[in-house]
């Protein structure tokens, strides 16, 4: 994450569980491992669980996309990957160990078509 530090420090990561904040910090770590470049960025819109927020990738002439939306239930992290090809995929992530393959597969997916 390219502004992890103005995003970690943030009220509304500071207000969430600790598990959901150490699971969107285990699928940040995932994601620097494959060298991905976005940004975290915080909505406005809430879920049960706190804050919603995205992971937005930065593409050429200065257009962005959405790469993945985290939105926290009370028990676990709900993280949507979509675009306008397929319908909304929803990954439910409720051991933090083991994040779901399937769902780093739609994420390596949407990310070499819209990161270039």
């Amino acid at each position: 994450m390219t502004n992890s530090n103005d995003f970690k420090s943030n009220k509304k990561y500071l207000e969430l569980s600790s598990f959901i904040i150490e699971s969107i910090d285990k699928l940040d770590e995932e994601l620097v491992k494959k060298n991905y470049l976005y940004k975290g960025i915080w909505r406005n819109d809430m879920e049960p669980g706190g804050a919603v927020s995205i992971f937005e990738v930065e593409r050429r002439k200065g257009r962005r996309k959405n790469l993945i939306t985290l939105r926290p239930q009370f028990s676990f992290l709900r993280v949507e990957v979509y675009w306008s090809e397929k319908d909304k995929h929803y990954f439910d992530i409720y051991d933090i160990e083991n994040l779901p393959n399937d769902l780093i597969s739609e994420i390596d997916e949407m990310y070499a078509k819209i990161a270039f």
